[in-house]
């Protein structure tokens, strides 16, 4: 159609985005990890021109609930995988606060129970970002804005950041999402369909399929620093995805996000979705070198 148009990082000159999908359909809900350690890996790739590494999303499962006190929070947790519901925002600043390993040095287990890995691993380079930046734009539904801890910025200046990096983001869940296929922009929630609110009260086998959730969360910049029941959670759940591009398609505007449900989902694990239905937007900003990680970089 005329008028169609499209950005995404993964037609640039230079790769930052790590070259497969993952898929974590029947894995740890840890969707916020995956979405993470790509958005982390892609920044340090840019700024040292390089080759970008995949980082440790068990260490994130692991060692993020303990550092934010999400037991007691109340946070919720897989009873079976032990991994808890977290969020985007919270994994990312935990980059910022400890760092992040290379999942060579800190591999999957598909468990979060009975850890017995050491944190810190002295002789391990780690990634560690210098800030956390959130963002919203007036097109996102209000319910799902956070005014006083999103910083309100137009679509314009969303599309700049993605020029240069990807972005996290969270999309509601449910059927026509985990089944969508192919290269048209998906368009939310079909007349009649309930968004998956609880993947563990679903019927005929769906929750076995559920990908994983982020929860809406108060926590900005220290989890661990909240007044007066601030922490307390909303319950809403979503889905973690890295925000990989943008465009116009048939007259609707719309992110390009890879997601972690294999290259079966989607377009090879990429999807078109309508812009508005993209919320809890953030992004790194910044590194800080641990290690040696300074020489990765090219001369």
């Amino acid at each position: 159609m005329a008028g169609d148009f499209g950005f995404s990082l993964r037609n640039e000159p230079t790769q930052i985005l790590l070259p497969y999908i993952h898929n974590n359909r029947n894995g740890m809900h840890i969707c916020y990890a995956y979405s993470t350690t790509e958005a982390v890996s892609a920044l340090f790739a840019v700024d040292y021109n390089s080759t970008p590494v995949e980082l440790s999303t068990q260490q994130i499962a692991d060692q993020m609930p303990r550092s934010f006190n999400y037991a007691q929070q109340g946070r919720k947790r897989n009873a079976t995988l032990g991994c808890y519901f977290g969020s985007h925002v919270d994994a990312l600043y935990y980059a910022r606060n400890f760092g992040l390993y290379e999942a060579t040095a800190y591999p999957k287990r598909n468990t979060s129970w009975d850890i017995n890995f050491p944190d810190p691993l002295p002789n391990e380079v780690k990634y560690k970002i210098g800030e956390v930046v959130r963002v919203r734009t007036e097109n996102i539904a209000a319910k799902w804005q956070r005014v006083g801890f999103e910083d309100l910025v137009t679509d314009e200046q969303i599309n700049q950041v993605l020029r240069h990096q990807p972005m996290v983001g969270a999309i509601r869940v449910n059927e026509s999402t985990m089944d969508f296929k192919g290269e048209e922009v998906y368009m939310g929630v079909v007349e009649d369909e309930a968004t998956v609110e609880n993947p563990t009260d679903v019927e005929d086998g769906a929750a076995e399929v559920y990908m994983g959730v982020v929860e809406d969360e108060a926590t900005v910049e220290n989890p661990t620093d909240v007044e007066d029941g601030a922490a307390v959670r909303i319950h809403n759940e979503a889905h973690s995805v890295l925000i990989t591009g943008w465009g116009i398609k048939n007259g609707v505007e719309y992110y390009e996000v890879k997601n972690h449900w294999g290259d079966e989902w989607g377009d090879h694990g990429y999807a078109k979705v309508r812009r508005d239905l993209v919320y809890r937007l953030a992004y790194p900003r910044g590194i800080v070198q641990l290690g040696n990680v300074v020489k990765k970089k090219k001369k």
